[in-house]
């Protein structure tokens, strides 16, 4: 029979909500207590890094190709936003283009400025502006998103350099490229679906695989590997969608290439 006077086991106790943990501290040289520093934030994407040296070298990969609309970068469709957030009133004068924009601007109007100035200024000048935009980003701690984030987290996990390339610097280097079967080498090719930030096909990165399936013959294709990226499937319908692309073309088996 249970003792009704026993006193319940601290231990088995649920925590008190508002208990605060102690903080945990370390002995100076002097035997003086000082807080322990926190253990630093463990990398999110270490073990994927991982995954990925592991599988592209398994696989024998000597070379990757991005090809992606957020790689032109001096496209009126495309301003680097996430750059033009970084800039102040002071930068403004050693920007390239921008120099037409008034000095002293609150930063919210400042941002609304560059938003406007970019799509009216020549080619060549945004060209020249974005490595500029860029540094000024990157020195306050902006990091790279979309696509520039990926292609860096795969020099980083693979140690190979990847070549980005956007739409229209594709469409001048395809013929190359595939009649050299991309150099002989063996090679990973990064395809962006939707290439609408570069004023092209929503579906331009399904003709690219129609080409590449069309230009080299299967037997050929045993050193090139594609995907796809697209945010147009719902999970779960990948391989089913991916098997629709690879074999549209009536009487078309699947390429090596597409595998």
């Amino acid at each position: 029979m249970p003792d009704e006077n026993a006193k319940p086991d601290p231990a088995a106790q649920p925590a008190d909500p508002t208990e605060v943990a102690a903080p945990q501290f370390a002995e100076a040289a002097d035997g003086a207590p000082v807080e322990a520093a926190a253990a630093p934030a463990a990398d999110a994407l270490a073990e994927p890094r991982v995954a990925l040296a592991t599988l592209f070298q398994q696989a024998g990969v000597q070379s990757i190709i991005f090809i992606d609309d957020e790689f032109a970068v001096d496209h009126a469709s495309n301003p680097p936003s996430a750059y033009f957030e970084a800039i102040e009133s002071d930068d403004i004068e050693r920007l390239p283009g921008f120099s037409q924009i008034q000095a002293g601007l609150p930063n919210d109007v400042l941002l609304q400025k560059c938003k406007e100035v970019w799509p009216t200024l020549q080619q060549a000048e945004r060209t020249a502006l974005y490595p500029k935009l860029r540094a000024v980003a990157e020195a306050r701690g902006v990091e790279p998103a979309g696509a520039e984030k990926l292609a860096r987290i795969l020099e980083a996990a693979t140690g190979l350099h990847v070549t980005r390339l956007s739409w229209a610097e594709w469409r001048e280097q395809q013929g190359q490229l595939m009649a050299t079967r991309f150099d002989g080498k063996f090679t990973m090719l990064l395809i962006d679906q939707d290439f609408s930030k570069e004023a092209g096909d929503p579906r331009g990165g399904i003709e690219i695989l129609r080409a590449l399936q069309t230009t080299i013959p299967a037997a050929e294709a045993g050193g090139l590997r594609c995907a796809l990226l697209t945010n147009t499937k719902h999970p779960g319908e990948e391989h089913g969608a991916w098997d629709t692309v690879a074999t549209e073309e009536k009487g078309r088996n699947r390429s090596p290439a597409l595998t």
